[in-house]
């Protein structure tokens, strides 16, 4: 049973492109749990009451492999975020208030 060009060709590129969908999977995965991370830290960060200034590179630096540019890319998705109830620290339980 000999496969014509065309099957094969077909086989290949059906191949190819479920590879690229398994990898931009991955990929979006491996972006939403660094941006769940940095959101994570940023609440951290403002909780601590450090300024909003040098942000970044403070998380930059708790991370570790992850440049400040990068850091401030993710920030930046959520600077409409930024400026609502989720970045104020009153919003959040204190530990005194247990």
């Amino acid at each position: 049973m000999a496969t014509t060009p065309d099957e094969l060709g077909r086989r290949v590129l059906a191949a190819l492109n479920k590879g690229r969908a398994r990898a931009i999977r991955r990929a979006q995965e491996r972006a939403g749990a660094l941006a769940g991370l940095v959101l994570d830290l940023a609440h951290s960060d403002v909780l601590a009451g450090r300024p909003a200034r040098g942000r970044a590179g403070r998380i930059a630096r708790k991370l570790g492999g992850v440049s400040e540019r990068h850091v401030k890319r993710i920030l930046d998705g959520f600077s409409s975020v930024s400026d609502s109830s989720c970045f104020n620290p009153n919003n959040f339980p204190h530990e005194d208030a247990k």
